[in-house]
């Protein structure tokens, strides 16, 4: 926002009259005001700056709904946008991860198949119908794909006694993270 007085546009001959020295504290009380709504505007009409009017708008254009956090909604606006474009796998698990989180899917392509499997950890598991339509619209319509959700194998619990999984429920050991 742009601070400057009113009468700083003026010439000094000009500060000196009272009634512009009137007139400029009232200009001044409007535009005040007014500078901070453009950049309230302007800011909301940026995606990486919105937080509120504007999400809802890109949301709207999506049909997204509107839940998460701000930095969440950004991220899944800034999907449905990017993924209109050309992929690579790299730039499509970067599309899946700034959804999702950092390090909760991995991508497993069968050249041979023309299959992708997206292996999604138990703590992405709730977004599994947004990576169905981001990959819906990203993917050629020759590559099948689906959804694996990352359960706690055996193997990784093995190293745990019985009186430190007791404290859990079958279903904890199953999809929470220990």
């Amino acid at each position: 926002m742009n601070n400057k007085a009113y009468l700083s546009y003026l010439p000094p001959y000009l500060c000196r009259i009272r009634e512009i020295k009137a007139l400029a504290e009232v200009i001044d009380g409007l535009l005040v005001p007014a500078e901070a709504e453009n950049d309230h505007i302007i800011r909301e009409g940026l995606i990486l700056t919105a937080e509120d009017v504007g999400l809802e708008k890109w949301e709207e254009l999506f049909r997204l709904s509107s839940s998460g956090s701000v930095e969440e909604r950004r991220a899944a606006i800034l999907a449905c946008i990017t993924g209109a474009a050309p992929f690579t796998m790299r730039s499509l698990k970067d599309i899946l991860e700034s959804v999702c989180g950092k390090d909760t899917i991995r991508l497993e392509y069968g050249e041979e198949k023309y299959s992708l499997d997206v292996i999604v950890q138990m703590s992405a598991a709730g977004k599994a119908a947004f990576i169905r339509s981001i990959l819906k619209r990203v993917l050629p319509a020759n590559i099948s794909f689906r959804i694996v959700y990352d359960y706690n194998k055996h193997s990784t619990l093995a190293a745990k006694t019985h009186a430190q999984l007791a404290a859990y429920t079958h279903l904890q050991l199953k999809t929470e993270e220990i």
